[in-house]
């Protein structure tokens, strides 16, 4: 089974993102793209979101049968997503992030 993974740590102090992954970074903001797409439409969180300094969110991606996994200390799927959306428009195509 052949999994590949994207760590992001978001400081919310700084308004920073930091990513580490096993994806070479030419493909990282498409997969990165296709990780949003499956988190779009997937329903409404109840939950309340955590308040923290650092957010950091895990997914995984099973290339043995497309199989899209994130976890993370956010509390609240929607504000998992909305981070991941914002990091994405902060993302070069070579896999770097800008700064706000």
């Amino acid at each position: 089974m052949s999994k590949l993974y994207i760590r992001v740590l978001y400081n919310f102090a700084d308004d920073d993102f930091s990513v580490t992954s096993d994806i070479k970074d030419s493909s990282l903001k498409e997969i990165l793209g296709e990780v949003v797409r499956s988190k779009i439409g997937a329903g409404k969180d109840k939950s309340y979101s955590e308040e923290r300094e650092i957010y950091e969110i895990k997914c995984e991606i099973d290339l043995s049968d497309d199989l899209i996994t994130t976890s993370s200390n956010c509390g609240n799927k929607s504000l998992e997503t909305g981070l991941l959306m914002e990091l994405l428009t902060r993302m070069n195509e070579d896999g770097s992030v800008r700064k706000k």
